[in-house]
């Protein structure tokens, strides 16, 4: 469900005030039946502090696309390019040519290019822990995006980034170049890459790898899933990060307990 996070305020001169904040954020209801008393206790901790104040994330293996919308679907839900940064030329958004996911797409005029440069949409200006994806030990990741050019022929490939918990990148890992054109898009992959064994965020990349380019370069149907297999593109929900609004326990056998778990998205 859709819902606004806030609080209940008393005030000074009697009564009390509902504080919420502008936009509605998600509210994520989990429930174990019959579970143990031991495993009943580590959902409890999250509840009292145990683990840390929060906000935590939720890595839900049904939410395929990790990147969030403004990202998946490259600029359509905001038509403007936040989170996006790149390290070198300028971003805009723009709607033609047509796109393949929303109403807009990213657009990128690299500049003079040298090797290397790349549109990162979480990584630059200190954005990883806001936008990335967490790392989760043992799994690997995929990428795919897009592409095609307005002009000209441009040499992209697609990257997979790993960063430390202050965004420092750790490592990456970039799929097979292509010869980028006007005419249809042409989607650029990685796959089943290792994040490095000191990183906490994953993020997604397109690079320009060898050589120079100087023409503008359009993007749209962004990817980032977890496992070595990329599905058909699918819309981002990105990864929530939550923080515990209500816990409920009730006894069903003894020793045993049913629980219900309310995360809200901040």
């Amino acid at each position: 469900s859709l819902r606004r996070a806030g609080s209940v305020r008393p005030l000074l001169s009697g009564g009390s005030a509902v504080e919420t904040i502008g936009s509605l954020h998600r509210a994520i209801v989990l429930t174990w039946t019959h579970i143990t008393a031991a495993n009943f206790a580590a959902v409890e901790a999250l509840v009292t502090g145990v683990y840390g104040p929060g906000p935590y994330v939720l890595v839900d293996s049904a939410r395929v696309n990790l990147l969030p919308p403004n990202v998946a679907a490259p600029t359509s839900v905001r038509a403007d390019t936040y989170p996006w940064g790149t390290s070198t030329g300028a971003l805009s958004s723009v709607s033609t040519p047509t796109p393949l996911a929303g109403r807009r797409i990213l657009s990128w005029t690299p500049g003079t290019a040298v090797a290397g440069n790349a549109t990162v949409y979480s990584t630059a200006f200190g954005l990883a822990q806001v936008f990335a994806a967490p790392v989760v030990s043992g799994l690997t990741y995929s990428f795919a995006a897009s592409l095609r050019t307005t002009t000209g022929t441009a040499t992209m490939a697609a990257r997979v980034d790993s960063y430390s918990a202050s965004g420092t990148l750790l490592s990456s890992s970039s799929g097979s170049t292509a010869s980028i054109g006007t005419g249809a898009w042409t989607t650029l992959s990685v796959t089943a890459v290792t994040p490095n064994v000191a990183g906490i965020y994953v993020g997604s990349s397109v690079e320009v790898p060898a050589g120079t380019t100087t023409e503008v370069i359009v993007t749209d149907q962004w990817l980032l899933v977890i496992g070595g297999t990329l599905p058909a593109w699918t819309r981002g929900t990105g990864v929530p990060r939550v923080m515990v609004d209500d816990l409920t326990d009730s006894y069903p056998l003894r020793g045993r307990h049913n629980v219900t778990l309310t995360l809200v998205e901040v």
